[in-house]
């Protein structure tokens, strides 16, 4: 399972092991949403006559190991501003709209959720379609490139699968790195 969390982009091997050892059974949550409520990564709501007011995040639960999701997800936010990608235009709006700290707070949020769903499901994370087309793509066009024929019958089988969630695959459809044989 750590093996598995580690793919996530944000989660490195300290953040794994803290967030297994942390959440142990994440069938426990009924949604990632209240795992990251859990974990104080949501922000606090004071709704009255249907208008509702977001505050800052409740810090509630492991401090440690929020405080790991925030910072690769300052990683993963640095990297967005560095080397925009299609999927990574969201944090960058969000970063020119409300900040760096909230931006932060919102990748690790997201991050929150993507674990919850690899360790509920038992699934291991892909990137998104968008990024693996792209990258394929340059690949593509660069005329002295190894392997074009491979990365063009790539793009066609990732656009023909464009259907698929983008989030997650089944755990036996992609192998994992220095996975036992």
């Amino acid at each position: 399972m750590v093996r598995r969390l580690e793919t996530v982009p944000g989660i490195g091997y300290l953040s794994a092991t803290a967030l297994y050892g942390a959440v142990a059974d994440a069938k426990n949550y009924k949604n990632g949403r209240q795992l990251a409520a859990w974990m104080g990564l949501v922000p606090r709501q004071s709704s009255s006559g249907g208008k509702q007011r977001l505050l800052g995040i409740t810090k509630r639960g492991d401090k440690y190991l929020r405080k790991l999701l925030v910072h690769g997800a300052r990683s993963i936010a640095t990297r967005a501003q560095r080397t925009p990608r299609p999927h990574d235009q969201w944090l960058n709006d969000l970063r020119e709209r409300r900040g760096k700290p909230r931006s932060y707070v919102a990748q690790a949020n997201k991050t929150a959720r993507i674990a919850w769903a690899i360790m509920a499901k038992g699934e291991v994370y892909r990137a998104p379609v968008a990024t693996l087309v792209r990258d394929l793509r340059n690949v593509q066009n660069t005329s002295d490139a190894p392997g074009t024929c491979f990365a063009r019958s790539l793009i066609l089988l990732t656009s023909l699968s464009s259907k698929t969630p983008n989030v997650l695959h089944s755990p036996n459809s992609i192998p994992l790195r220095n996975s036992p044989k």
